[in-house]
């Protein structure tokens, strides 16, 4: 009998976080009431770059259950380090690899 797989479709993404060294509040300027024209350039002092996405999140919570799955998903050509992850958590993958362009990413403040 073949053994089972949990079957995950998703995307696989690099979420990317920064701290900023203040509060986006205290860049805000207030004129009259109204916000005015503001500048949307803020310092970050720390970013941050962990492995994210609906199928990577759902296959690393299987991984540490030790459930197998197969993850179908696309990705891009800097998805190696992902990939190397994913496997040493028992991680099978069926990925289509774009070699022209970059793994989707996610930017949070």
């Amino acid at each position: 009998m073949a053994s089972k797989k949990i079957l995950v479709s998703g995307s696989l993404v690099f979420d990317t976080s920064f701290t900023l060294s203040s509060a986006i509040g205290e860049q805000v300027q207030i004129e009259g009431g109204k916000v005015s024209k503001q500048n949307l350039m803020f310092t970050a002092n720390k970013k941050q770059i962990n492995f994210g996405g609906t199928a990577g999140n759902i296959a690393y919570g299987l991984g540490l259950l030790k459930e197998p799955c197969l993850v179908l998903s696309a990705v891009g050509k800097d998805f190696s380090s992902y990939e190397t992850a994913l496997k040493k958590m028992g991680v099978n993958l069926k990925v289509l690899r774009d070699e022209k362009d970059y793994t989707a990413t996610f930017y949070a403040m």
